[in-house]
């Protein structure tokens, strides 16, 4: 797992995008969330977070609905940020395409 401060590295920009599922998409998720952070040494790390939709037969211990976190992880080492962009020209490349700024 990796860290947001590893190696005296500071966060520059984060984005995320939310999704809601339906019970009509025969999904176990009702609601998802993928971050990517951009750290200053150039490195992109994204974390998802999900809400396990409960299973209501009361046969399961997944008879509640739950959180879960995979938590940070670096994403390709050929996909860092590429030279000469900034934190803001990559933030706005993910707004685009219907990501929404986190703030810091």
């Amino acid at each position: 797992m990796a860290k947001l401060g590893a190696r005296n590295s500071v966060v520059l920009a984060k984005v995320a995008i939310d999704l809601e599922f339906t019970v009509e998409q025969d999904s176990s998720i009702e609601w998802s969330r993928t971050t990517y952070a951009l750290r200053s040494d150039g490195k992109i790390l994204v974390k998802r977070d999900v809400r396990f939709r409960a299973t209501g037969d009361g046969k399961s211990k997944l008879d509640q609905a739950y959180f879960h976190t995979w938590g940070w992880k670096l994403t390709s080492p050929l996909r860092t940020l590429k030279a000469g962009a900034t934190a803001e020209s990559w933030a706005e490349k993910y707004v685009a395409g219907g990501y929404t700024r986190v703030a810091l």
